[in-house]
């Protein structure tokens, strides 16, 4: 009988993320996400307009470190620190790309928001970004 060589693997997460954001830079595969309202069909993410949170949150979850996609900002920001994630003060490896994604998501939530806002009113507008 001969003995059976195990080889041991380990998956390096933070630097096969970091190369994926990095990979991705120029892709279209988060530019369209489409939903029905009231009754028409609508590309919520304008062409890639308002794909800040979708693209973060897509990479998050492909590696776990989130429960689900997201397409706002506000959604995204809740599921990370409910999955454990918090700010930090220091910079460390990789994190500098997390913080641009972050101010990035924020200002197209804003944009959103206003968009909405000027669109379907305050109230409905709140409902819908929840």
């Amino acid at each position: 009988m001969r003995a059976q060589n195990k080889t041991k693997i380990i998956p390096l997460t933070c630097k096969s993320y970091v190369a994926v954001i990095k990979n991705s830079i120029g892709t279209k595969m988060f530019r369209n996400f489409y939903a029905e309202i009231n009754g028409q069909k609508k590309d919520v993410l304008e062409n890639g307009e308002l794909s800040c949170a979708f693209f973060a949150s897509a990479i998050l979850h492909l590696f776990q470190l989130i429960k689900e996609p997201h397409r706002t900002v506000a959604s995204t920001i809740k599921d990370m620190e409910e999955s454990g994630w918090y700010k930090i003060k220091k910079i460390k490896l990789g994190s500098d790309e997390i913080d641009k994604l972050k101010e990035i998501e924020k200002s197209a939530y804003i944009a959103e928001a206003e968009k909405l806002l000027k669109e379907r009113g305050a109230k409905k507008a709140r409902d819908e970004l929840k």
